[in-house]
């Protein structure tokens, strides 16, 4: 689950390298800098949404992430998330499938490899992920999204989707640097989605930050191309 959620939530650790956490959510949002704030809405299901998620960190630099969600009359879920640092390479493993429960919607699934590093103080990325053939990722990303790299572009939850991305980022003297490139194949067509984000960052004055991003779409269907910039200044106190 991500965003945000009217939820109660209990996080237990009487299992030696262990959290477990309970959740129930009734309502959630996405709160997004760049468009109106949304109201809660009901997760999908007048019943809400339940989920039980296991965190395991007994394994040097590992973290071994199983869980389940369920909301009920529309679609279950179960995952398994792994996360670890082999001889300085940040390596991360996901794979989740969803049971959907109304008639005529196919089950729907994910997984998503990525590696991170970091040479003469660059931080590198790279990442794939690949969707369902039937139903792309199903009914999982109703309650928030966890995987999609992209700004704008992508289409990571489509039916048959193959996305690749790459990214670097940098520290050069008070300024953050970073650039961003991913692009996604989907459906039947083979339909290819592409977008490049560059953005910059610094502090200009004590605790007032300002920050810089460009993006731009490159998408199969040239209506739907896109060039973007902002700028965002941030105070903080």
């Amino acid at each position: 689950m991500g965003d945000y959620h009217e939820a109660v939530v209990a996080a237990l650790t009487y299992v030696p390298d262990t959290t477990i956490v309970l959740g129930h959510t009734e309502r959630w949002m996405a709160a997004d800098s760049d468009a109106a704030l949304e109201e809660m809405v009901v997760s999908g299901s007048e019943k809400g949404a339940s989920v039980l998620d296991i965190k395991y960190d007994g394994i040097k630099d590992t973290t071994i992430n199983p869980y389940f969600m369920n909301a009920s009359d529309v679609f279950s879920a179960y995952g398994l998330k792994v996360t670890s640092n082999i001889s300085g390479i940040d390596l991360t493993a996901h794979y989740a499938a969803t049971s959907e429960d109304t008639a005529g919607t196919k089950d729907g699934s994910i997984a998503h490899l990525e590696l991170g590093t970091t040479i003469s103080d660059i931080a590198l990325t790279a990442g794939y992920v690949i969707a369902g053939k039937d139903n792309g990722a199903g009914s999982i990303t109703a309650l928030g999204d966890n995987i999609d790299p992209f700004e704008d572009g992508g289409d990571v939850y489509g039916t048959d989707a193959d996305t690749y991305y790459v990214s670097a980022a940098a520290d050069i003297s008070a300024v953050s640097l970073s650039a961003f490139y991913g692009s996604t194949t989907s459906g039947a067509a083979n339909n290819k989605n592409s977008e490049i984000v560059l953005t910059a960052g610094t502090t200009i004055a004590e605790d007032l930050a300002l920050n810089v991003l460009v993006s731009s779409i490159d998408a199969q269907n040239s209506a739907n191309d896109a060039d973007k910039i902002t700028l965002m200044a941030t105070y903080s106190f």
